[in-house]
């Protein structure tokens, strides 16, 4: 079952299956402009999701994990109250609709963060194959390969690598540009 309706149910007498069901409540919520799901803001609930110990640093904590101004986390965390999505009590605060935040982060990531992110495509210099490449500290690999990694059972056909480290590196590593 998912968050827009759609539901299987198979068992051996019983088969009910519902598809095709769009969430408008969430297709409108997403439609709305909001400077929590712009840049700034999807890098601080990055932050927030993946370590959630860090919804209650100071600010300034904030900024040396995620390398952001000091207004734009205050900005954030603001609209995220405005919004119903952190509670700020006299010991600490409390992210909260976990689950719609996900969703709303990975819609923004993929249309505003993403693009910006893409340095260059590349290929790989001949007889090189991928798990001979030995990445460098900053970067790792993402997608297909990364899941061929963790489980062995994917045979990877688009690669991609997320790193700090320039281009020029990444030529000494076995790519070509």
């Amino acid at each position: 079952m998912d968050s827009s309706g759609n539901a299987s149910i198979i068992n051996d007498q019983l088969r009910i299956v519902v598809k095709g069901e769009k969430n408008r409540r969430l297709s409108a919520e997403f439609s709305k402009p909001s400077r929590l799901f712009k840049e700034s803001g999807i890098k601080l609930l990055f932050g927030f999701l993946t370590n959630p110990e860090m919804i209650n640093y100071t600010y300034r904590e904030m900024q040396n994990v995620i390398d952001l101004s000091l207004g734009a986390i205050k900005n954030s965390i603001e609209e995220m109250q405005e919004n119903g999505y952190l509670l700020i009590n006299e010991e600490k605060r409390i992210l909260k609709k976990r689950t719609e935040l996900l969703e709303r982060w990975t819609i923004s990531y993929n249309e505003t963060l993403k693009p910006k992110l893409f340095l260059k495509r590349m290929s790989f210099k001949e007889n090189t194959h991928w798990k001979d490449i030995k990445l460098l500290e900053n970067t790792n690999w993402s997608g297909e390969p990364a899941s061929s990694l963790l489980n062995g059972f994917l045979i990877p056909e688009d690669f991609t690598i997320y790193t700090k480290e320039k281009i020029s590196q990444l030529v000494k590593l076995g790519l070509r540009g």
